[in-house]
């Protein structure tokens, strides 16, 4: 196998991606805090994870993931910082669900390695 598959192999087509997440257009959504969970510690966290996916964006997988469909509703992070932020979290099934809700690519990515299947 040449080196151009293994590449090719481990992209992210966003379109595949959403269309079988619940497809549509990414649009920058807008969240009351209160309306995601009562629990003002789970505020905190989401606040602190977008703050540390936003920190660990990168403008050439922003450029990278946009070429491949992702929009404008990212932090550019990679896989690899996602992986390492989901040992750190572990799993939060609420925490999941909230990232899921910001539309951002970034977010939903990391909420589909969080999320607790059982729920």
């Amino acid at each position: 196998m040449c080196l151009n598959s293994v590449q090719r192999s481990r992209r992210i087509d966003f379109r595949k991606l959403l269309s079988v997440f619940g497809g549509g257009p990414l649009t920058l959504a807008v969240i009351p805090v209160l309306e995601l969970t009562d629990d003002t510690n789970m505020t905190t966290t989401l606040k602190e994870t977008l703050a540390q996916l936003e920190a660990l964006g990168n403008e050439k997988v922003r450029a990278q993931n946009s070429k491949n469909g992702a929009g404008d509703n990212q932090f550019g992070v990679r896989l690899g910082d996602i992986r390492k932020l989901v040992t750190k979290i572990k799993t939060n099934h609420a925490l999941a669900i909230a990232l899921w809700e910001t539309g951002n690519i970034d977010a939903r990515l990391l909420a589909i390695l969080l999320i607790n299947p059982k729920n």
